[in-house]
């Protein structure tokens, strides 16, 4: 099934009533953005729009600008700051509440990269907004951390979390086109083809109630390799995206003179 792209508008205006959809996907490069998350004002209709309109089992699989912090009201009357993606920000652990509460499983954080937003390469920020008649302004800005992360968010069955969650062995069967050798779950859990990676049963019923089923097998847990990053799902809400990004591979926030072509 094509990826439904969503466009920036009203969720109101979005009528997909009968239509159910399997996986959607928003992009936002560390370079260019369509920020349609971002630049909503009201977040959790969005987020509810896109649970709603998932099939059982589907994905919401998107890119976006997160922050470390909640950003300063100040900051988000700036309406040079909205449109550069900044004032729009969701605090990373918003997202991950807002998510759940819509009924999403614990988001999971796919990859993550820091953005400066207040050094050299941010030339458009630093000429539309005059650091020099901001001064405030400038030093609330400075103090946000700023990343581009891709989250996956997948509409599955909520099942009781267990007291024991025991590892079990998932297998890839290479057969999804775009990555034939290895699948990314997450930024730290990668599964290569026809080898058995051992993971919590929660994580792997996740993948085996999913759209992505048929590209997996399961069974007791036997597998050489383990994977110890987490001990069950809801630890994918304790990943702190900024703790991901890797420092030296910090993207600008601007490309061609913006951040939201």
């Amino acid at each position: 099934t094509n990826p439904t792209i969503l466009s920036c508008k009203r969720v109101s205006d979005t009528t997909l009533h009968d239509l159910y959809i399997c996986f959607l996907v928003c992009y936002h490069m560390p370079c260019s953005s369509n920020c349609v998350v971002n630049l909503a004002h009201d977040k959790y209709p969005v987020l509810k729009g896109a649970y709603d309109a998932l099939k059982d089992g589907g994905e919401f699989y998107f890119s976006d600008v997160y922050v470390d912090q909640p950003v300063p009201d100040e900051l988000r009357k700036n309406s040079v700051l909205w449109g550069e993606c900044i004032s729009g920000a969701l605090y990373w652990k918003d997202l991950v509440k807002m998510a759940t509460e819509v009924g999403f499983a614990p988001p999971i954080v796919l990859s993550s990269k820091t953005i400066s937003v207040c050094g050299q390469g941010c030339k458009s920020l630093t000429d539309a907004f005059n650091p020099s008649s901001n001064p405030e302004q400038m030093t609330l800005l400075s103090q946000l951390g700023v990343a581009s992360v891709t989250y996956r968010l997948f509409k599955v069955p909520r099942l009781p979390s267990p007291d024991i969650d025991p590892f079990v062995d998932v297998t890839y069967k290479g057969t999804i086109e775009e990555c034939s050798d290895v699948f990314k779950l997450s930024h730290d859990i990668s599964i290569s083809k026809s080898k058995a990676l051992a993971l919590p049963k929660s994580v792997v019923d996740l993948l085996m109630n999913s759209q992505l089923k048929k590209h997996f097998e399961s069974g007791p847990a036997s597998a050489a390799f383990c994977s110890a990053a987490y001990s069950g799902i809801d630890q994918f809400s304790d990943v702190n995206p900024f703790e991901v990004a890797n420092p030296a591979s910090s993207a600008s926030c601007c490309q061609n003179n913006s951040c939201c072509s």
